[in-house]
């Protein structure tokens, strides 16, 4: 038969307010531990030697040592990722950084040509008032002239001409081929009379 040997370590037993007296004693108790005693070692070493089947005769060994055991370190947390690693942050980040190009694009790029494009606008406008209204004096003056000439009965070269003055019939069929020849313009003369009676 071969011979056993076993050894055995155990770790400090939890304290119960033994008082201690060795250092090591001390120490262990401090961190809320205690020493296994004399007896209690020799008991577990008995039982020990029944478990393995221990026997003297053939020489076999049994050891039995108690020393406190390291603490494990307390385990820190993992700190949570940043909300800058989350995938809804770059998502977010992402739109906010077309919005910030469309309101560039917007600002700086359309905006001046919407500008410029109102302010020729504008001035066309103008312009063309102001040929009107030269257009409307024009004619106001053309008209003017046509009605002295038919309160005249004298016919102007390049005016409605007419061989009296009561006849009625050729003064309407004047004035419907200067409509038909002209219609805008005169439309725009009868609007400036309007306007100037009220």
């Amino acid at each position: 038969m071969q011979r056993v040997s076993v050894a055995v370590v155990v770790d400090h037993l939890p304290s119960t307010g033994v008082a201690e007296t060795s250092a090591a004693a001390s120490n262990a108790a401090a961190s809320g531990r205690r020493a296994w005693t004399p007896e209690e070692l020799d008991r577990l070493t008995e039982l020990v030697k029944g478990a393995v089947g221990y026997d003297a005769a053939r020489g076999d060994q049994v050891q039995v040592v108690n020393t406190p055991f390291v603490d494990a370190a307390p385990v820190e947390p993992i700190p949570s990722p940043g909300f800058w690693t989350q995938p809804w942050f770059w998502d977010l980040a992402k739109q906010m950084l077309g919005l910030m190009f469309v309101l560039l694009l917007a600002l700086g790029v359309l905006r001046p040509v919407l500008k410029n494009l109102t302010a020729a606008g504008q001035r066309q406008a103008s312009h063309a008032e102001t040929g009107t209204g030269d257009e409307v004096e024009g004619l106001e003056a053309h008209a003017e002239q046509a009605r002295l000439a038919l309160a005249d009965g004298a016919a102007k070269p390049g005016l409605l001409t007419f061989q009296g003055q009561g006849d009625y019939q050729q003064q309407l069929d004047a004035v419907k081929g200067l409509v038909s020849d002209d219609p805008g313009r005169v439309a725009q003369v009868v609007r400036k009379w309007v306007n100037d009676h009220e």
